[in-house]
């Protein structure tokens, strides 16, 4: 049974231009028991550069129907026109627990968690390719 069937990304679009801060939204009921986590990585001639996710957020229920991530940041002040990649993860509570539970630095408070890697044994709910567009990060002014 393959539990993200019915789990859906309907923003950002597929090679969508974004702002800094976009929300990731889709549809469907996260199962009990599991998380959607969402982190962006960096594009390395048109595929995705695992070897860093970044800025992992986890995803709240909307509702019997949506869940979204808002707002999520891409990129810092100077990624005006590079390409990124979404990748939304279906996780079980206990992985997602860890990455909620890593401790924030104190003299950083928009710093979130990043990995060195994918995350192994899960699949990526979706992989979305997009391109930033303006020139400030969630956190600046």
């Amino acid at each position: 049974m393959n539990l993200a069937s019915g789990l859906k990304v309907s923003e950002p679009k597929k090679h969508g231009r974004i702002g800094t801060c976009t929300p990731v939204v889709g549809s469907g009921r996260i199962p009990e028991g599991y998380q959607i986590w969402v982190a962006n990585l960096n594009d390395q001639g048109g595929a995705p550069d695992t070897t860093g996710l970044f800025n992992l957020r986890r995803a709240t229920q909307e509702g019997a129907s949506e869940w979204n991530v808002s707002p999520f940041g891409v990129g810092t002040d100077s990624d005006a026109g590079k390409n990124f990649w979404i990748f939304v993860y279906l996780l079980p509570e206990s992985a997602g627990s860890m990455i909620g539970n890593l401790r924030l630095p104190e003299k950083d408070p928009g710093w979130r968690p990043s990995l060195n890697a994918p995350i192994s044994g899960v699949d990526p709910i979706d992989k979305i390719p997009v391109q930033r567009t303006d020139d400030h990060t969630c956190g600046s002014s």
